[in-house]
């Protein structure tokens, strides 16, 4: 997204963490990386928070590092841009359009508070209003998050926006092995935790059709996978490994690439993982609720995609069947790129930069 609108002409301060691994100079472009640590205790840094008149977020320290940086009368930048989740990253974009009296945006990349996870409480949801009232516009990275996040913090249709996920380059990938079955989920597991188990009881009865297939999970923590390998014995067939650096060296050897989210009521994410895996010439398997944005977007492409909706094991191994039957030639994959251009960073960038001029007149 910053190349990209480094491309359109702007010019960028990008304040981030030490959790970014980023290597990329350009003139326009100035970096200003911060600790974020420690996050621990929590109930300290809430106390901080309110004793201090402080908005509480998920990287205080790291919120109240950024709101040292001053900016000369020359440097003001024309909008600041906040982006969460981490809830952190809307806090100096918003407290820094105060001080210096510009226009702020606030984007979404998942709603506040997530489908999935306990309320968070009226203060936090109150600091949040606050945030998006002061806000010019909101983006989200589809309209399923727009309606769902309105019933926590109204902000009224003329302030949302929809930024989709910005893809990857394409990731045209030497053919697939054929007949052997080499699924790879990309990624931590997280708060899907509980779909893991039944997915890969899934994956366990799948083997009886399918024998020599593996399941190998990339960088997620051991603590969140190894449990569920040992209870279902699935040690010969399922791997974790470490993160890679280079991504095309764990794309190369998949025939498919795996996708988990959780069950909810109200389905609205479209994953940044699933984005990704369409930029690659392999297979996609997705567990996703019914009528979710992933299936709206995977059911275009049946010919390389198999989506599961129904929370069984016996559906989903049936799901893993279909998947390592499907065959889609690289034409597939080609209509399939052309499609995923409302995700492609340039177009991304092209959208973006119609809100900032629509706010700066």
């Amino acid at each position: 997204m910053v190349r990209a609108l480094l491309n359109h002409g702007f010019r960028i301060t990008l304040i981030t963490s030490k959790k970014a691994k980023i290597d990329y100079e350009h003139p326009r472009l100035k970096i200003i990386v911060l600790p974020y640590r420690p996050r621990e205790p929590r109930f300290f840094f809430r106390f901080w928070a309110k004793l201090t008149g402080s908005i509480e977020n998920n990287f205080f320290l790291w919120s109240r590092h950024a709101l040292r940086q001053k900016f000369d009368n020359n440097d003001i930048p024309d909008i600041f841009y906040g982006r969460a989740w981490p809830y952190a990253s809307l806090v100096p974009a918003y407290s820094f359009s105060i001080r210096y009296r510009v226009p702020f945006i606030a984007h979404l990349s998942d709603p506040i508070p997530p489908p999935n996870v306990v309320y968070p409480g009226a203060k936090s949801l109150e600091n949040l209003q606050t945030m998006l009232n002061h806000a010019e516009a909101i983006t989200f990275t589809n309209e399923e998050t727009v309606k769902y996040q309105e019933r926590f913090t109204p902000f009224g249709e003329n302030k949302a926006h929809v930024l989709p996920h910005v893809s990857p380059g394409v990731y045209k990938l030497p053919a697939a092995e054929k007949n052997a079955q080499r699924y790879y989920h990309i990624g931590a597991i997280g708060k899907r935790r509980p779909v893991l188990n039944v997915a890969l009881d899934g994956f366990r009865l799948h083997l009886k059709n399918y024998p020599l297939a593996k399941m190998n999970f990339v960088n997620p923590k051991p603590r969140e996978v190894r449990p569920d390998i040992r209870r279902l014995s699935l040690q010969q067939h399922v791997s974790i490994l470490p993160f890679a650096p280079d991504i095309r060296s764990i794309l190369t050897p998949a025939t498919a690439l795996i996708s988990y989210e959780p069950k909810v009521e109200t389905p609205i994410w479209t994953l940044t993982k699933t984005i990704e895996y369409l930029c690659a010439n392999r297979c996609i398997f997705a567990l996703t609720s019914k009528s979710s944005p992933t299936e709206k977007l995977l059911r275009q492409f049946p010919e390389s995609c198999v989506v599961v909706n129904d929370y069984d094991a016996k559906v989903i191994a049936q799901g893993y069947d279909r998947l390592a039957e499907i065959e889609p030639s690289e034409d597939h994959f080609a209509k399939r790129l052309e499609k995923m251009a409302d995700f492609r960073a340039e177009n991304v960038a092209k959208k973006f930069e119609e809100i900032c001029v629509s706010i700066l007149g």
